[in-house]
């Protein structure tokens, strides 16, 4: 048995020994953390005054949530169907438009230009662009 230094990284191990294969799966998956970024539309722009869009990359999904006075549209694309990434820079505002190999593509307009650029470096080494 490996000598651990940490009395948590004991403790888990112990749990997992004792609890058989499923516990180690559960284990496993509590100490990961996923990353979530979120980018919201400036409500300077057409379609967001109201409502601004939002646009949520996670390591599994990029998700475009669009509200309106009745409920909650959203638009998701898994992120290993991502195909590519467009960005359309403007004086103001940028655009972002994400392509999928599988289902309907995700475009939405009214980021700032440090918004959209981080968008394609996020979605860049899943895309394989």
């Amino acid at each position: 048995m490996p000598n651990f230094a940490d009395s948590d990284a004991a403790h888990t191990r112990h749990d997992v020994v004792r609890e058989g294969h499923q516990s180690l799966l559960k284990v496993r998956s509590s100490n990961v953390k996923k990353m979530t970024h979120e980018f919201t539309a400036s409500r300077w722009t057409q379609d967001n005054r109201l409502f601004p869009a939002t646009l949520t990359i996670t390591d599994d999904l990029v998700t475009l949530a669009r509200r309106d006075f009745f409920g909650l549209t959203e638009r998701s694309i898994p992120r290993n169907q991502v195909s590519s990434v467009t960005v359309k820079i403007t004086t103001y505002f940028a655009g972002v438009r994400i392509e999928s190999s599988a289902s309907k593509d995700i475009a939405c307009y009214g980021f700032s230009k440090e918004d959209v650029l981080a968008i394609r470096e996020l979605l860049k080494p899943k895309a394989g662009i």
